[in-house]
């Protein structure tokens, strides 16, 4: 049955989605947990609406359910980026893809935004990964 999701859901979507999932789960965990609601054509408007005044109405111009699972795995993920102690280097994107791959994590090195300083010594330092 198709319900619209009233709140993120692992593995389903973000509020407002309109998803197809089976009447038994509807009806024993995501409907009694205000989860989501039925796809009547006023809760349909009344999100269509809530979407517009966010300025989300396009579904392209909004993140997944995907991207944004992926967000919250990454967003607290602390990151050891292998370097040799015995030789002068700077940090580069090709350091944190390989730090990433050895978490299980395939990225592209354009997702990568190193910080702005460079950097050549051991430490804790933010980067940012763009997900889309």
């Amino acid at each position: 049955m198709e319900c619209i999701l009233t709140d993120f859901v692992e593995g389903l979507g973000i509020r407002g989605d309109l998803v197809k999932v089976k009447r038994s789960v509807f009806h024993e965990e995501l409907y009694p947990a205000l989860l989501a609601v039925y796809a009547s054509p006023e809760n349909m408007a009344e999100f269509k609406e809530e979407r517009k005044a966010k300025g989300i109405e396009k579904l392209e111009s909004r993140l997944g359910v995907f991207a944004r699972m992926a967000m919250k795995e990454l967003n607290h993920l602390q990151l050891e980026v292998p370097m040799s102690t015995d030789q002068e280097w700077t940090l580069d994107k090709t350091h944190v893809q390989v730090a990433f791959r050895l978490q299980g994590v395939e990225l592209d090195q354009d997702c990568i935004v190193l910080p702005e300083e460079p950097v050549t010594d051991f430490g804790e330092f933010t980067l940012e990964v763009k997900v889309d």
